[in-house]
């Protein structure tokens, strides 16, 4: 999910927290947006570093908790993170006993950063829990449409993560009916924003929703429909498998290294 600065996309998230599909839910928190989640009561964890996500990951991948959601706010600020390991690593390990600049990223870093957040996000996915991922907005030339709204995200990132989801969708303010300006949640056929929804084929989905919730949006895209095939035996499908997971091991993308951690997965 991303959009502009300040649009409610953290609120929005949050209110996974009051559908019983998707919570309790587990807030992983780079951007200290906690303000707007006042009345919903979402765990909250803040993260700093890799070795903090390394933690995170670890507790999750046990199994033994209450969580059925995760949401990462936001993917933005994780890329740049990412992108400052790199720099700061690079640094403190310069070749011919020379020490190399932290501040300044060279084609090598971004394509590592690429490396540990495609893996970051791909493992959390992996957990079998719903995963919500924040981020901000850019507008990108397209040589096809012209301007177009994507994740901000550096590089190809902005076409790797969305790729890996089920849902992508823009939050923004936008004109409906006599002209008033709602809070509205595009998920398909807006030619400018870069948004998609994987559906079942009997599920055509609406274009947007409009002062959305996570409720809606389940509703909207068939969720209570999975959940009745997953019961009746009719569908296998991996969204809705909420399990406990036999993963171990700390998360892959250390700052110290591009592989995975001592303990690794099994």
């Amino acid at each position: 999910m991303f959009g502009p600065s300040k649009v409610g996309k953290t609120r929005l998230v949050s209110t996974a927290n009051t559908d019983t599909r998707t919570a309790p839910l587990l807030l992983i928190d780079l951007e200290h947006g906690d303000r707007s989640l006042r009345g919903l009561g979402v765990d909250l964890v803040r993260v700093k570093d890799w070795d903090d996500f390394n933690e995170v990951y670890a507790y999750l991948a046990k199994g033994d908790h209450p969580y059925r959601s995760i949401a990462l706010d936001s993917a933005s600020e994780i890329n740049w993170m990412s992108i400052l390991s790199v720099l700061d690593m690079k640094a403190a390990t310069g070749s011919s006993g020379k020490v190399k600049d932290n501040n300044k990223a060279e084609r090598d870093d971004y394509g590592r950063s690429r490396i540990q957040m495609r893996r970051l996000v791909r493992y959390l996915i992996d957990l079998g829990l719903h995963t919500f991922i924040i981020a901000g907005s850019s507008d990108v030339l397209d040589p096809r449409i012209g301007m177009l709204k994507k994740p901000a995200l550096n590089g190809q990132l902005a076409n790797d993560i969305p790729a890996m989801m089920d849902i992508i969708a823009y939050l923004d303010m936008v004109g409906v009916e006599d002209k008033q300006f709602k809070r509205t949640l595009v998920l398909k056929n807006y030619a400018n924003v870069a948004t998609g929804v994987r559906l079942p084929w009997d599920y055509p989905g609406p274009d947007e929703i409009v002062d959305p919730t996570i409720t809606k949006l389940l509703d909207a895209c068939g969720y209570s429909a999975y959940d009745e095939r997953k019961e009746n035996g009719a569908d296998n499908d991996r969204l809705l498998t909420l399990g406990a997971n036999t993963t171990k091991g700390g998360l892959p993308v250390r700052s110290d290294s591009g592989d995975r951690s001592a303990k690794g997965r099994s």
